[in-house]
């Protein structure tokens, strides 16, 4: 079975490059960028994704009228709504509109690559809206984001125990439990989540 193809689509550089890192690591075999709504009906004439990750909020964009549009003219592609809004209001909007499904920018790596090959296999997929927040991972702590931050900036261990005041065991521990926090497999990946949320 071929691999997927993805386009995301966001005009936030930042967000951008952390998808696209935890994708480009994952089962995909392109991960294709568009910073501009506007642009999104060229990509996918010219690449033919088999997914596309929807940001629902970009400058002069319409959700009803500009979404629509591109859905006409786009009827069988898969479209995703992605972004860091858990609105109910907006939930049921996006599955009127014809999205396949409503992933949270907070979603954790193994959460987000099960979702899409889910929805890629024929699933809609949407959070529960009668279940309140339900199902928002938990974020990091100070210590921890302060931690990735260093991890970020390409600091080894010995150098962020000397930094944070604490023991190169210590760092182990933290990071550690950024993985388990974030479902992240390597540093790598947790540090591509941290700027994915915009905490680095």
């Amino acid at each position: 079975m071929p691999k997927p193809r993805i386009l995301i689509v966001d005009d936030h550089p930042v967000m951008t490059f952390g998808v696209k890192a935890i994708f480009e690591t994952a089962d995909f075999s392109e991960v294709i960028e568009c910073n501009d709504y506007r642009l999104v009906s060229q990509k996918i004439e010219k690449y033919a994704p088999d997914i596309v990750l929807f940001d629902l909020h970009m400058p002069m964009m319409s959700l009803e009228r500009d979404f629509q549009n591109l859905h006409r003219k786009h009827p069988s592609d898969i479209f995703v709504a992605y972004t860091a809004d858990y609105d109910t209001t907006l939930i049921a909007r996006c599955k009127k509109l014809g999205f396949r499904g409503y992933l949270l920018k907070a979603e954790n790596v193994e959460a987000l690559k099960r979702k899409i090959k889910a929805i890629l296999a024929g699933d809609s997929i949407f959070p529960d809206i009668e279940g309140g927040s339900a199902g928002v991972p938990a974020t990091l702590t100070a210590m921890q984001i302060n931690v990735l931050k260093l991890m970020a900036a390409g600091y080894k261990n010995s150098e962020i125990a000397k930094a944070q005041g604490i023991s190169e065991a210590t760092v182990d521990y933290h990071k550690r439990n950024i993985k388990e926090t974030l479902g992240s497999n390597t540093s790598a990946e947790s540090v591509a989540i941290g700027k994915a949320n915009g905490w680095l």
